[in-house]
């Protein structure tokens, strides 16, 4: 159950909410908006897109909570489903688990497209923020399985979602990302995830500051968005794009204090630097990657910008 007051003072509002579950109403989560009522509608969209993304994520972990403890082959294709999404809201580091169970559910339906995008979805977050570059079967088989989930259900906003993050992050192809975020927004405009991939998307084909906007207000929307470490990465990518610098070193910087250990982010910021003139600080965040031979492709759509972020990155590769 969700409910919900309001209270108001003049032009000030305060909006809360909880999510609860069950007969003894256990809270699962709460939050509190403090808003002015300028736009009424505008203000209202805003809740309904934040209070929805973020109970979809919640009810999830939940979800898991039931089943985690499950042996795979006692579940339904359904439940698989499940299981494989609490693992990707607990995190990064649960996807091989994720990645059996849903592979067992494939076997089983070999024709259900959310358990396709699901494991495109997964085996993407499995070298999401390697600084290494993604083996090229592995590639192969996430376009592969975006394309098939797609054509079994054109409709779908999971699976268009993830062919756009696809589409823009492994071929570079952004285009193709803003078409199929735009599609995954018709089918549910409540999803801040493909918000977010639709704004990456438009800051890459040249609507920097228009992009930025539609992808902070995604991040805004969901602060436990299990996504939000690639949000955040590309939101200072754009900044960069922007001739921002200090900015987006400040989002990145922030980003690798958050999650050290996600390289692809770190190996972002050692570039950010190095264009900055912080070189040794570049190379100290180089250093902790360790020996990274092929080195993973950041994608930008501003062919200056990528020009200068592949010459810092090859600068200071050599100088390793």
């Amino acid at each position: 159950m969700l409910e919900g007051s309001v209270r108001d003072s003049g032009k000030r509002i305060r909006l809360s909410f909880a999510l609860l579950e069950g007969a003894k109403r256990h809270r699962v989560w709460s939050e509190r908006y403090d808003r002015t009522l300028d736009d009424v509608f505008e203000l209202q969209d805003e809740i309904s897109r934040n209070v929805v993304s973020t109970i979809r994520v919640s009810v999830k972990a939940r979800i898991f909570e039931r089943l985690a403890e499950t042996e795979n082959d006692d579940l339904a294709v359904p439940e698989l489903l499940d299981k494989a999404a609490g693992y990707f809201v607990r995190g990064y580091g649960n996807n091989a688990v994720a990645e059996a169970a849903l592979r067992l559910a494939l076997r089983r339906a070999p024709e259900n497209s959310m358990a396709m995008a699901m494991l495109a979805s997964c085996l993407h977050r499995q070298g999401e923020f390697s600084a290494v570059a993604l083996p090229e079967e592995t590639r192969d088989e996430i376009m592969a399985l975006t394309r098939e989930a797609v054509a079994l259900a054109p409709e779908s906003y999971f699976a268009r979602n993830v062919s756009a993050v696809a589409h823009y992050d492994l071929s570079g192809d952004f285009e193709a990302a803003l078409g199929d975020a735009r599609t995954a927004l018709e089918s549910d405009p409540g999803m801040t995830q493909a918000q977010a991939t639709e704004g990456i998307a438009r800051i890459h084909l040249g609507a920097v500051e228009e992009g930025l906007d539609r992808l902070g207000q995604a991040i805004e929307a969901n602060k436990i968005d299990p996504n939000r470490f690639r949000h955040y990465r590309e939101q200072a990518i754009g900044h960069y794009v922007a001739g921002r610098l200090d900015q987006a070193i400040e989002i990145a910087g922030h980003l690798v204090e958050q999650t050290p250990g996600l390289a692809r982010n770190r190996l972002v910021l050692a570039v950010l630097l190095h264009l900055a003139g912080a070189t040794g600080k570049a190379r100290a965040q180089l250093a902790d990657l360790g020996e990274l031979g092929s080195v993973r492709r950041t994608r930008i759509g501003d062919r200056d910008a990528a020009e200068r972020f592949e010459t810092a990155l090859a600068q200071l590769l050599g100088a390793k």
